[in-house]
């Protein structure tokens, strides 16, 4: 093969996006590129606005269908929406638990170490604002 048959080869090669289906050519410019990307964007926000609105109809219909609920007599049936069992309270305060990064022992004495520092500090300076006012108070009466 000769060299420029190769260059052409290279140059007509395709590759594909990770973020769309679509091929674009090697030697597309960067402009085409990013249109192509601000159109995988767009899409992807429209597939989401489709999903949110199919969650808040499912939604609405089944609040519909728990409203329409009565009881014995006829009336409707009071419902706690914001019910929730101990145990999954339980479970969920545990999960949450495992998502926290601990900090070391080593940084804990730090922190408590400055901690103390500053109360000191501002207890000291408390302690000498109020003994200078009492003093100021002593002088006035005298």
């Amino acid at each position: 093969m000769s060299k420029n048959k190769k260059n052409i080869e290279d140059k007509t090669e395709e590759v594909v996006l990770e973020d769309r289906d679509a091929e674009v050519n090697v030697d597309s410019t960067p402009v085409e590129e990013a249109v192509v990307e601000e159109q995988a964007v767009v899409d992807k926000k429209e597939k989401n606005k489709q999903n949110k609105n199919n969650d808040n109809n499912a939604e609405n219909l089944k609040k519909k269908s728990n409203d329409n609920k009565k009881d014995k007599n006829g009336k409707k049936k009071k419902q706690n929406k914001n019910k929730v069992s101990i145990t999954q309270s339980v479970r969920g305060t545990m999960s949450e638990l495992k998502k926290v990064t601990w900090p070391t022992f080593k940084e804990v004495v730090k922190r408590t170490g400055v901690v103390l520092v500053f109360v000191l500090v501002f207890g000291v300076l408390i302690f000498g604002i109020d003994s200078l006012l009492g003093f100021l108070v002593k002088l006035l009466q005298g």
